[in-house]
């Protein structure tokens, strides 16, 4: 299981992760703790890096603190953040390092991840914040449900062709009304070719 932290205090993690209002630090804590009495299996945690804003030295302390608090179970796997057009910047590789180097004479179990060829820095880029409850990334989500949205229209007009040609109409209607799908053939271009 993983989970995405991506700040130990609860201030900064409400700004970088919003369902932090719903679930702080402390019911995570205990939710975690519920989970380990039953499963006894590692958690990994997600931790991003952002330049100047969970990277500091006393951001390293709070996770130490959060780790210690919680269980020996839990993994920190420190990514550096992909750049894109929201105000985040990618933590330099030293300090990256410098910053799992704390972690790691604090006692926690740490992984950095590794650059793939292609990319700069000394880790391997966030690429899983796209998820929900994660770090927002407005200006690329959007554009990355685009195919989705896409391929979801284009099923529905299939769908309701398929209907179309095998329903009478009076099943037709009660489909349109139940689903909220309008058929071409019920539309000002069905209408003006006499279709209905």
């Amino acid at each position: 299981m993983a989970l995405s932290l991506h700040a130990a205090h609860d201030e900064l993690r409400t700004k970088l992760v919003p369902i932090n209002k719903s679930y702080p630090l402390k019911r995570l804590q205990a939710a975690l703790a519920e989970y380990f009495r039953s499963s006894r299996r590692r958690v990994f945690i997600e931790y991003v890096l952002l330049a100047g804003e969970n990277d500091r030295p006393e951001d390293a302390e709070a996770l130490i603190r959060f780790v210690k608090e919680t269980s020996p179970l839990l993994h920190v796997n420190l990514i550096v953040w992909n750049p894109t057009s929201t105000p985040h910047k990618p933590t330099a590789p030293p300090s990256a390092k410098r910053f799992a180097n704390l972690l790691k004479r604090g006692g926690v179990s740490t992984t950095s991840e590794k650059t793939r060829p292609g990319h700069r820095g000394g880790l391997r880029p966030a690429r899983a914040l796209r998820k929900e409850g994660m770090i927002p990334l407005r200006d690329t989500l959007a554009a990355s449900l685009v195919p989705f949205f896409n391929y979801a229209l284009i099923l529905v007009n299939i769908v309701c062709f398929i209907f179309e040609l095998q329903m009478p109409p009076r099943a037709l209607e009660k489909f349109v009304l139940h689903y909220g799908i309008v058929p071409a053939v019920w539309t000002n271009a069905g209408l003006a070719y006499g279709s209905i």
